[in-house]
């Protein structure tokens, strides 16, 4: 079985979550069903350079909203786009609840989490901190997360394991997961811009997930 894979090029509108999953929703409604997998942007939701925003808390409720806007929309569809990721369980330096530039991952209605990790999304790993960026002044990064909940930095780069396919009617569980019969399982990996192009870090997030194939 081979995936039909959309990646999608939207106008991202920095500060405007609403517009923004609005434009996303368009798209999981024309293309869902045409495609297994829909890939949007690093920060499809929220826009990236959004400053102090992030720090306000009615911002980052709207993003939520958006969420789950466009995880109901996910019904008939797999799709992955980013946003920011929110731990309300744990807290940033500045005492605000931890955030993240993460990936989030919806197949049929369901968050599909980082179980690894204890978090129900993929988070970036190497933040961006020279010229505009100033990645880890908002956000927390895979690297500090794996020292402070006891991983090894490898383990944390696990693939998302999705399902994809229908199975035929009257087919049983013998036959699941055969070319042209039943729902075959994929390993996703999950990486955000930095992390694919790391040669001037001291870590390989994707050469870490290539060890899974």
């Amino acid at each position: 079985m081979e995936l039909r894979v959309l990646g999608v090029q939207l106008e991202i509108i920095p500060g405007s979550p609403e517009t923004n999953a609005t434009n996303i929703l368009k798209f999981i409604c024309a293309h869902g069903s045409d495609f297994d997998l829909l890939v949007f942007p690093e920060m499809a939701v929220p826009g990236y350079f959004v400053g102090d925003a992030w720090e306000r808390p009615g911002f980052l409720n709207r993003c939520t909203a958006a969420h789950k806007e466009i995880l109901e929309a996910s019904q008939n569809a797999t799709v992955v786009f980013g946003s920011i990721g929110i731990d309300a369980s744990r807290f940033g330096e500045d005492g605000r609840p931890r955030c993240y530039n993460a990936a989030h991952v919806y197949q049929h209605g369901n968050v599909v989490p980082a179980v690894h990790l204890g978090l129900p999304f993929w988070p970036k790993t190497l933040l961006p901190n020279y010229r505009e960026f100033e990645d880890s002044r908002h956000f927390f990064d895979t690297r500090r997360l794996a020292q402070e909940i006891g991983l090894n930095l490898n383990e944390c780069f696990q693939p998302a394991v999705l399902e994809f396919g229908r199975s035929n009617p009257g087919s049983n569980q013998s036959n699941m997961n055969k070319d042209g019969c039943g729902r075959k399982r994929f390993a996703l990996g999950v990486s955000i811009c930095e992390d694919l192009w790391s040669d001037d870090y001291s870590v390989s997030p994707l050469g870490a997930l290539a060890s899974f194939c």
